[in-house]
């Protein structure tokens, strides 16, 4: 099974209750012999927002394991709403999005590396993975690789304004914070978010740890009830263990990181 999708139309590729997971229409880069292309989502270019790092965020527990053993990386599965269990089924890699303001949902510790130096660093090449509609919001997967995916997804070009990630003539990244919607026009009623997908070698994981600056973020929210409060433990109907403040996790973080 392949991830190419059809460059008129909108192809989905799975549903959970009122979940949708697809890859949008394209259009091919103008750049000869590229294999590049832009899958086109924007619907209005004031939907996009500069950025300079991207974040991986855990619970401080998990900061002692990658702390003690580096990153790991994992099996995805479709039950995450992806098609990367379908498509390269022995994928492994690990999550990183655009830092967020307030109350951070999965976890009170960030590690931030910054977007520019990492891919200077690793040159990581970068794939389209899906689109995923949620209720009210979606977000957009980006694989960054050392690795060869040409026969499973197709190239991203980000230069091409219309997609998740946009990088202008001048340099600057942004990325799509309201997007469309699968056979639709009619846009989020709430975000659309980016996502990256880096499934990378031992040596470079541990780079790019290197390149991470940890800071704490808000989760006080945890165990309040509300919807996208702890993705890890109220998913599970558990109690959170560590709904921290900033300040509290700010001196967590001073006696650990020394």
């Amino acid at each position: 099974m392949t991830a190419f999708p059809d460059e008129n139309e909108d192809t989905l590729y799975l549903t959970r209750g009122t979940c949708v997971c697809w890859i949008p229409k394209y259009i091919a880069s103008p750049r000869p012999s590229s294999l590049s292309r832009q899958y086109m989502l924007c619907l209005d270019h004031a939907d996009y927002r500069p950025f300079w790092t991207m974040t991986r965020v855990v619970h401080v527990d998990k900061l002692q394991e990658i702390m003690k053993e580096g990153l790991k990386p994992r099996l995805f599965m479709e039950s995450e709403l992806t098609i990367l269990p379908r498509i390269v089924p022995h994928l492994r890699g690990l999550y990183f999005g655009i830092p967020e303001k307030g109350h951070n949902w999965y976890g009170n510790v960030s590690m931030e590396a910054q977007f520019k130096k990492f891919l200077k660093a690793l040159r990581p090449r970068v794939y389209f993975i899906d689109s995923v509609d949620f209720k009210v919001s979606s977000l957009t997967r980006l694989l960054l690789t050392t690795r060869k995916y040409d026969n499973y997804f197709s190239r991203y070009d980000a230069k091409i304004i219309g997609g998740p990630w946009y990088r202008d003539p001048d340099g600057t990244d942004w990325h799509l914070v309201n997007a469309r919607r699968y056979n639709s026009e009619k846009r989020n009623r709430i975000c659309h978010r980016l996502e990256f997908v880096l499934d990378l070698k031992d040596l470079q994981y541990e780079k790019l740890l290197s390149m991470c600056k940890i800071l704490p973020a808000d989760h006080t929210q945890a165990n309040t009830g509300k919807p996208r409060t702890c993705r890890e433990y109220y998913s599970g109907r558990q109690f959170c263990p560590y709904p921290w403040s900033i300040a509290r996790t700010e001196r967590y973080l001073s006696r650990v990181l020394v």
